[in-house]
């Protein structure tokens, strides 16, 4: 302090302007250090981590209940194999091929080089997956009824392919049908054969006297199925005496002709496909076995279009069913089979009349024996 008019030397009142800064700078000093140290402070409930956390596995889902649960592939796909990348959708349970592959029982001739190398044709071969998904969805599933009925093993039903791929109307040397029937042999098991007429190209009746005859056949040869179908290709009059030349009744090591040789593997061939299409490298598409087929007559004349309009069936499978007709019209009073579809219709076939009962005579030829 000075007396007002006392005049203060410089030195004087520059002293405290000094200290005013000084304790100005350490004021502001200290405010920003108490700012800074609250901001580091974590605040309460609020998470402030320094690194990423750590990642926890995720437990395991609870198994399905079997009653109701479904499973969704990875892909994206649905669970029918319908989405992409997926593979062929399950058979239906009706299945015909599954329900075959369950009543196989005839030995597997898998080892064989002749059934290999047929195998392997019929997968470079694409006529049978065309044959079976055309003309074998309707006569396979006849055709394994009628064995089913007469109580033969359903491995004789994949004849009718290598006879003829399943044609009712196939004509080859004298042999006609889809079994082959000779017109001789034909008479011998009842089928009807002359001007306008040939029972051979009836598929259904046809099938019940190759059924009838290959058991004739199995009873000459004491059971032996293979000897039984070797005979219904070159007649049982000449396999009897290559068997008693040889001294041996294994079929494949008989003398039998080229031709029955590749019969025989062709049809055991076809027999390992049937148990794993998939691993033959071959599709086989699926087929209902809810087949049943009814013998009707007409009481007009009408033509197969008319008949399948009628009642409510594909032309295809009528025609197929009545290749003995030609194809025309039906005159009045004239029969035919009806196919049914569905799950009301029971697989099988109507009762229909049973070949006439008579013994194959020493050294008949089979059905495509003679003249092959």
């Amino acid at each position: 302090w000075a007396p007002a008019g006392t005049r203060i030397p410089p030195w004087r009142a520059a002293l405290p302007m000094k200290a005013a800064m000084q304790l100005q700078r350490r004021a502001t000093a200290f405010a920003v250090l108490s700012l800074t140290a609250c901001t580091a402070l974590p605040q309460t409930g609020v998470a402030t981590p320094t690194s990423p956390p750590a990642v926890v596995p995720a437990a395991p889902p609870p198994p399905p209940d079997p009653g109701t649960a479904t499973t969704r592939p990875s892909d994206g796909s649905d669970a029918t194999g319908t989405g992409a990348g997926a593979s062929t959708a399950p058979a239906p349970a009706d299945d015909l091929w599954r329900h075959l592959r369950d009543e196989l029982r005839l030995p597997t001739h898998a080892d064989r080089p002749e059934v290999r190398a047929a195998m392997r044709a019929y997968a470079r071969d694409r006529d049978i997956g065309r044959v079976f998904e055309g003309r074998g969805r309707t006569l396979m599933p006849m055709v394994v009824a009628e064995a089913r009925a007469q109580g033969v093993p359903v491995e004789l039903a994949f004849l009718p392919f290598v006879e003829s791929k399943l044609n009712p109307s196939a004509s080859n040397a004298g042999n006609v049908g889809m079994w082959q029937f000779q017109a001789s042999t034909a008479r011998l098991m009842g089928l009807q054969t002359g001007p306008g007429i040939d029972a051979r190209k009836d598929p259904v009746r046809a099938t019940r006297a190759a059924y009838t005859y290959l058991r004739r056949l199995q009873r000459i040869f004491d059971g032996d199925w293979m000897l039984a179908l070797a005979a219904y290709n070159i007649g049982d009059g000449r396999l009897r005496q290559l068997i008693a030349s040889s001294g041996t009744r294994n079929v494949w090591q008989l003398p039998l002709p080229a031709h029955c040789r590749a019969h025989m593997a062709r049809l055991a061939a076809l027999w390992e496909i049937a148990r794993d299409p998939a691993a033959a490298g071959i599709r086989i598409p699926s087929v209902a076995d809810d087949l049943a087929i009814e013998r009707i007559s007409l009481d007009r004349s009408l033509s197969l279009a008319e008949v399948a309009l009628a009642h409510g069936v594909a032309r295809d499978d009528l025609g197929l069913l009545n290749a003995h007709l030609g194809g025309g019209s039906v005159r009045a009073g004239a029969s035919l089979w009806l196919p049914r579809r569905g799950a009301g219709a029971p697989a099988g076939l109507s009762p229909g009349p049973a070949p006439r009962n008579s013994h194959p005579g020493p050294g008949a030829a089979g059905p495509g024996g003679a003249g092959r």
